[in-house]
């Protein structure tokens, strides 16, 4: 029968918990339990302390920028990866901490997502297709999931499957127009435009503002010929995004379509 023994000791300032997968920082231990159910502003709060220990570490560099994903701080994030993926060493500590991470923690469908996560970013995506099919398996409601599973089974060319998660994630989050977005996007794969419009218009009933939402249907109903409808949404397009891209693409099509 094999013992572990849990010790509490102080190491170079920091406290450590010492057992049998080896030292684990307290630190650590409080980002894993907070992202382990979903709460991303403590992960962001506690990330940021194992930062501050363990700068070299890239683990906690790669939690927080999940953290500040799922908080819209969209460049802290981009920050965050920068120095999570510094190298190719640096995926692999990820990984092997990833893969530790979710074999003890079988039961958990964040544990399980977070290791796609991870094998997605190192391009193994029938390893990151079968992690997420176990986050989902656990939790058929946690919508990253399906969001995730759906993304790669969309770039795999699985229409149905696809589809299925992101039907499941509108029936979840009714009023997350990228739900009925995602799900227009399978429809103009399959070349279905009139149908994909339909959800693009859904999109726009739950979001009127919605930028991707009025563009991509401006862009639909253009290519369909329907320049009287197009007109319509590139007006609100160049009326949400005066300033951006977006907006001036709209302000050249209106110009050749004639305001």
């Amino acid at each position: 029968m094999r013992i572990c023994i849990l010790l509490i000791i102080i190491a170079a300032g920091t406290l450590l918990l010492t057992g049998c997968e080896g030292q684990v920082s307290i630190a650590e231990k409080n980002t894993l339990d907070v992202i382990l159910t979903g709460d991303w502003n403590a992960t962001v709060k506690n990330a940021k302390l194992w930062t501050q220990q363990e700068p070299d570490n890239p683990v906690p560099h790669f939690l927080l920028s999940l953290g500040y994903n799922y908080t819209d701080q969209r460049d802290k994030q981009r920050a965050e990866l920068r120095i999570a993926f510094r190298d190719s060493n640096s995926v692999q500590v990820i990984k092997k901490w990833s893969g530790r991470v979710a074999e003890s923690n079988s039961g958990n469908a964040y544990a399980q997502w977070i290791d796609g996560v991870i094998y997605e970013q190192l391009e193994q995506i029938p390893s990151a297709i079968s992690s997420y099919e176990k986050a989902a398996a656990i939790d058929p409601a946690f919508y990253l999931t399906q969001q995730s599973l759906g993304t790669l089974y969309l770039s795999s060319r699985r229409f149905d499957d696809a589809l299925r998660c992101y039907e499941r994630i509108v029936k979840l989050k009714p009023y997350y127009s990228g739900g009925y977005l995602n799900i227009a996007s399978v429809y103009i794969l399959k070349k279905d435009m009139d149908t994909a419009i339909e959800f693009m218009k859904k999109a726009i009933e739950v979001a009127p503002n919605d930028l991707t939402a009025n563009y991509n249907l401006g862009m639909a109903y253009y290519e369909k010929g329907m320049h009287e409808y197009a007109r319509q949404r590139f007006k609100k397009v160049a009326e949400i995004d005066p300033g951006g891209s977006a907006g001036a693409d709209a302000r050249r099509i209106l110009s050749q379509l004639g305001r």
